[in-house]
């Protein structure tokens, strides 16, 4: 009997033995989990003895068991760098969803210092280390030892700036782009949120609103149509118009109407950080006498926003803005009434998938 035949009886005794017990008379199943947990430590023991027969065997038996997973993908292509036979034919259809496998993997363990590592992982990594140098520093082999080492972040952006173009891993890469790459797209939300007046105005206190908005937007850029409605009864003051005598305010009531643009800053996966602005037309009665006008003004904002996007193409926003106030009344307030807004806003977008996948590949859609 040849050697490949006997390691080949060692694993499945190995694999049998780890699962036979407490399982008499009954029929044994294996999973995939199983088998991984099994394979990934007899790669480990048999690589580092430098049985390479044996590491061969175990890849094509653990293949067979569970296809093409990321951890094997991985062994393949660190194997056949280390013995410097490395070719696109290690590459199998799917390379690129294993690579977000194994960056995203890393990324929760970066996060998660706690989080046990296991002994296949470490030995990859320390593998990818040790085979790096012998290579340049533009080829793909480097990179790949680089992504699998200590800088999974790379990787993407070399594909990006062209560096592979040739590679199976970059032709799938730019496929899955192109599919998701963003013209267009439209949102709209409900907004609630508070209206804080300073200078003269503070004198009627803060008052809640709600409203909505409807736009869309191209690449990083928001164009947005909101109207809303302030309420609840003001705190009684008087207030000075033009021409005649001091007036008490006795009731509160305003709307607004305006556009917001929003430029987004950064992504990473559901989180996104923007710069915001806009301008719009302000009206507020604050008498309950129709004789006396409404207090109209223009108005030009900034500030900024978070979004939290959930996994359905919705959106839980928060703006803080700043709100420059031109009084066209003729009232006494003029240049002593701006107000900080602050909104929360519930909202759907027709590009919220998308944009989360793009963000997976570090893509920047500009």
């Amino acid at each position: 009997m040849n050697m490949k035949k006997i390691h080949f009886i060692f694993i499945g005794l190995c694999l049998w033995a780890s699962f036979s017990q407490g399982q008499e008379n009954q029929r044994l199943v294996l999973t995939c989990e199983d088998v991984t947990e099994n394979c990934a430590t007899l790669f480990v023991h048999y690589y580092k003895a430098g049985n390479m027969d044996s590491v061969a065997i175990i890849m094509d038996y653990w293949e067979e068991k569970c296809g093409n997973i990321e951890q094997i993908q991985r062994a393949r292509i660190l194997c056949a760098i280390d013995q410097k036979r490395y070719n696109d034919a290690v590459l199998k259809a799917g390379i690129l969803e294993n690579v977000l496998d194994y960056k995203e993997k890393e990324e929760e363990n970066s996060v998660d210092s706690k989080k046990d590592t296991d002994a296949f992982d470490i030995f990859t990594q320390q593998l990818a280390d040790s085979i790096m140098n012998r290579y340049s520093k533009t080829g793909i082999s480097y990179a790949w030892c680089e992504f699998y080492g200590k800088n999974p972040d790379r990787l993407f952006k070399r594909i990006q700036n062209r560096e592979f173009d040739e590679s199976t891993l970059a032709q799938e890469y730019f496929s899955e782009v192109d599919k998701l790459k963003i013209n267009g797209f439209f949102h709209i939300a409900v907004l609630v949120g508070a209206w804080i007046p300073f200078g003269k105005m503070s004198e009627f206190g803060p008052h809640p609103e709600i409203g909505y908005s409807v736009g869309g937007g191209v690449a990083r850029f928001n164009f947005d149509v909101s109207v809303g409605y302030r309420f609840v009864h003001t705190s009684e003051t008087e207030i000075q118009y033009k021409d005649l005598p001091p007036i008490k305010a006795d009731r509160f009531s305003g709307y607004f109407l305006g556009v917001d643009i929003g430029v987004s800053i950064l992504r990473k996966r559901q989180h996104e950080l923007l710069c915001v602005g806009g301008f719009g037309y302000e009206s507020l009665n604050v008498v309950s006498d129709k004789k006396i006008p409404a207090i109209e003004s223009n108005y030009l904002n900034f500030g900024a926003g978070y979004r939290f996007h959930f996994q359905s193409n919705t959106y839980l926003g928060v703006q803080v803005k700043y709100n420059v106030v031109h009084y066209l009344s003729g009232s006494a307030f003029n240049d002593s009434g701006n107000a900080l807004l602050t909104r929360v806003s519930f909202g759907w977008t027709s590009r919220g998938k998308k944009a989360r996948e793009l963000s997976r590949l570090q893509y920047d859609y500009k």
